[in-house]
């Protein structure tokens, strides 16, 4: 059997078997209908992200290497999603500014990593990332490079409809991973319900327990 017909098929596996399971994560990610509560979730252990090569919006290279020396705040999405992406980051936009001042010594970075790459093209990705924040990163690639370093994020994304319709949906994860400076996922903000709303993390929760996080008291 033809080589990328074999690949073809194994990718088109997981993302079923990811499909089946994602529905059970983000009811997880959901618990909330009355507001929001404390739910930063630090992982047992820390995962040290294995190598990987993205590419970014300017179509720059983006490796585990650039995630070294930065609080990284990762969240998955696409440029076509309707509600949890563009809510996520516009209210990342609004407590940027106060993280960096409550950090002063830490560089904090947002990146959006970026699950449908069929539509979302690094001049896509530009235009749409800069409409929140120039100093964003926004990152992509093919399925099958993306697809493990998003699950080495301890993250998921599943491809459930058919890609040759003219407009179509992309299930992700919501809620927002934290990396650290030695480029290792030790946790996650976990996105909730609000009033029958999308789900979203709190970011102003983000501003409040990230410098308790930096500082090794949560």
């Amino acid at each position: 059997m033809n080589k990328n017909v074999v690949i073809g098929l194994f990718f088109g596996l997981a993302m079923l078997v990811v499909g089946a399971i994602f529905a059970f994560t983000l009811l997880n990610e959901t618990k909330s209908k009355n507001g929001f509560s404390s739910d930063f979730q630090r992982y047992e252990s820390a995962l040290t992200l294995a190598p990987f090569s993205l590419v970014t919006h300017k179509k720059e290279p983006f490796t585990e290497k650039e995630l070294k020396g930065h609080w990284t705040l990762a969240f998955l999405g696409y440029t076509s999603c309707p509600d949890v992406c563009p809510l996520t980051l516009s209210a990342l936009e609004d407590i940027y500014p106060q993280l960096v001042s409550a950090l002063p010594n830490e560089s904090v970075q947002i990146l959006f990593v970026a699950v449908d790459p069929k539509r979302d093209t690094s001049e896509r990705l530009f235009e749409y990332i800069n409409y929140f924040n120039s100093e964003f990163i926004a990152v992509s690639a093919p399925h099958e490079s993306l697809f493990p370093v998003v699950r080495n994020m301890r993250m998921m994304y599943a491809l459930t409809e058919e890609q040759d319709k003219p407009y179509y949906f992309v299930d992700h994860s919501a809620s927002i991973t934290l990396i650290d400076p030695s480029a290792r996922v030790i946790g996650r903000f976990k996105a909730q319900t609000v009033d029958g709303g999308p789900p979203v993390s709190n970011t102003q929760q983000i501003l409040a327990s990230l410098p308790r996080i930096v500082n090794g008291e949560l």
